[in-house]
């Protein structure tokens, strides 16, 4: 049975015949596929999802770096003496 968004999103459509839907976790995405094997997309709205996931993967990674970073510097510092 398709996702309730794939049977709303055909409601213009009546002759479109729902097969399944299918979804992707990299790139994020929802598609509806039809009996014919075309597929579309539920909602081509959410591609800012995938940016805003990208965004903060990215900024995981530079914080990483960063307090790796600090970690040797401080590590380095010859003790007063």
């Amino acid at each position: 049975m398709p996702a309730p968004a794939c049977r709303e999103s055909l409601a213009a459509d009546p002759d479109a015949e729902l097969s399944h839907h299918r979804y992707s976790y990299l790139p994020l995405r929802f598609d509806c596929v039809l009996d014919d094997g075309t597929t579309y997309s539920s909602d081509p709205d959410y591609v800012w999802m995938n940016w805003t996931a990208l965004t903060l993967a990215a900024t995981a990674v530079l914080l990483a770096v960063a307090a790796v970073l600090a970690a040797r510097g401080r590590s380095r510092e010859t003790p007063p003496g």
